[in-house]
């Protein structure tokens, strides 16, 4: 038992060294491993969470200008609404009384008889039409502005 046992117990002695780093080494590749798996994952979630919030931030800018331009119809709609209340006020003050006397008296014009014909050249540009819907069209506007605005807002909060 003298050399070869020696022997034998320093090459196991070896092996069981080479082992060792083996694992060790196999340890250390599997913690570089890891490391870089972590890396990529916060990597990845940091970049799910920028786009997460550039979306949302976009969403956000969208509705405030659709608020913006709902605001800015309902506007418009009033004063097309004050802009109509006045051309009519403006037609009903004015007497055609008044109108003929002034006409007739200063201006030196009289009424034309039966057998005469009268043109009159009207331009397009000086017609006006108002229809009913222009008129009682506002509410419906703001009222379909307003249903397109609620299902904006839960449109950006319901899962597709």
């Amino acid at each position: 038992m003298g050399y070869g046992s020696v022997a034998y117990q320093l090459e196991q002695e070896e092996k069981r060294q080479r082992i060792e780093k083996t694992k060790k080494r196999e340890k250390a590749a599997i913690r570089k491993a890891q490391k870089v798996k972590n890396i990529k994952i916060m990597f990845c979630t940091v970049l799910i969470a920028l786009a997460a919030f550039l979306m949302v931030s976009r969403y956000v800018e969208v509705y405030e200008t659709e608020k913006q331009i709902a605001k800015l119809q309902k506007q418009l709609a009033e004063a097309e609404a004050l802009t109509c209340q006045k051309m009519f006020e403006l037609e009903q003050s004015v007497d055609l009384k008044t109108v003929e006397d002034i006409a007739t008296t200063k201006l030196g014009m009289q009424r034309p008889e039966k057998y005469q014909i009268v043109y009159i050249n009207v331009k397009k540009e000086d017609s006006t039409e108002v229809t009913a819907d222009s008129v009682e069209g506002i509410k419906n506007r703001i009222e379909s502005t307003t249903n397109e605005i609620a299902k904006n807002i839960v449109g950006i909060f319901s899962i597709k």
